[in-house]
């Protein structure tokens, strides 16, 4: 079996004042400052980066995005000059 040892840091500076309220949090919770400062870091983590990853959508949103998907627009005059204009902005050359 693999092991992992804890071997990053990360350092931070506050108030005293701060530094009690977190103290008192982790005492609640029985856990010792880090601890409580690494879960709920890591909670906060996840939920950031669900936030920005995963899309929720309902059943009228799902059924368009799979239209949308399924049934692609024809390419007409309108859509050649957007990717033309796509093409000159932003690839680069």
């Amino acid at each position: 079996m693999a092991t992992t040892t804890n071997d990053e840091r990360i350092n931070l500076r506050l108030n005293s004042t701060l530094k009690q309220l977190i103290e008192r949090a982790a005492g609640f919770k029985g856990q010792s400052v880090s601890k409580f400062i690494l879960g709920s870091a890591l909670a906060k983590a996840e939920e950031t980066i669900y936030e920005h990853e995963v899309m929720s959508l309902g059943v009228a949103e799902s059924e368009a995005f799979y239209d949308a998907l399924a049934k692609p627009p024809e390419v007409n005059e309108k859509l050649t000059d957007a990717i033309m204009e796509y093409e000159h902005r932003v690839k680069p050359e």
